[in-house]
């Protein structure tokens, strides 16, 4: 069995997944790691591409959906594979910088949590900064992220973030294996999930991993996730933990958001009249 599990979720990024791959297999050589690539019926020759260049290693899996099921569904296929001991979804376009494998699997090695959330900053399309880090916390080690939730909102959505191990991620399947379905915000039920069951550690260093905002496949359908899934989610934590306060961070993120969503449509409209 492998200790890691890099899990890559693709569409048509045929160059951007094989340039991926090539910085992967040199950052991380002389690990005990593989890479599972799954393409979503590429129409771009990803998978073709992929075997031609891969398919002779022993560990870098390339898989293929028969059909496209949607990023989400792609990512609750892999959250299922179980050939490691940690399983990282990462997207296909992060930027990853040199001398996180040695990072990771010396965090990995110092805590038993369910998931470790790793700190990053974030910039837009323009390279310009949006923050410098995506939590400030103290403490190394919690058994929630719900008090993330409250201060930051979904930032553990970027899937890049989260590193799981993949017992905790069957613990959570077994008690509602019905919540791991195809959707957009799974990853924030996953993360939130895991830490409420055995916990998550923070990994500080915010050095080795940058999210673009605004470069999301799911940009239009973002209303739907913010408006919707999130709050579902926090009901389905809800279910799952029986605390009250996931409802009241449901309620509040969703009237929060509602509100954002009209007042920009409100000073959208007033401008456009006064132009």
């Amino acid at each position: 069995m492998f200790e890691l599990n890099i899990c890559i979720p693709t569409f048509n990024r045929k160059e951007k997944v094989l340039s991926l791959l090539q910085y992967l297999r040199e950052e991380f050589h002389g690990r005990s790691y593989c890479i599972t690539v799954r393409d979503n019926c590429s129409e771009d020759g990803t998978f073709r591409e992929l075997q031609s260049v891969y398919g002779g290693c022993d560990n870098v899996f390339i898989k293929k959906n028969e059909r496209n099921i949607g990023l989400g569904g792609n990512l609750a296929a892999l959250y299922k594979e179980n050939v490691s001991t940690f399983i990282w979804v990462i997207g296909d376009d992060d930027h990853l910088e040199s001398g996180i494998a040695d990072y990771l699997f010396c965090s990995l090695a110092k805590s038993d949590a369910g998931c470790y959330l790793l700190n990053h900053q974030a910039i837009n399309k323009e390279k310009q900064v949006l923050f410098l880090n995506a939590y400030q916390r103290s403490e190394e080690f919690s058994d929630s992220l719900l008090p993330l939730f409250h201060d930051r909102g979904s930032v553990m959505m970027f899937i890049t973030s989260v590193i799981y191990r993949v017992s905790a991620i069957n613990e959570l399947v077994s008690k509602r294996p019905s919540n791991i379905s195809a959707r957009l915000t799974l990853p924030l039920y996953m993360s939130l999930g895991v830490a409420e069951l055995r916990g998550v550690q923070f990994l500080q260093s915010n050095s080795f991993l940058t999210n673009i905002h605004g470069d999301t496949s799911w940009s239009k359908d973002a209303w739907k996730v913010f408006l919707i899934g999130i709050p579902s989610e926090l009901l389905r934590m809800f279910f799952l933990t029986g605390k009250p306060r996931c409802l009241v961070l449901g309620v509040r993120y969703l009237v929060k958001r509602t509100a954002a969503k009209f007042y920009r449509g409100v000073i959208g409209r007033y401008e456009e009249a006064t132009k």
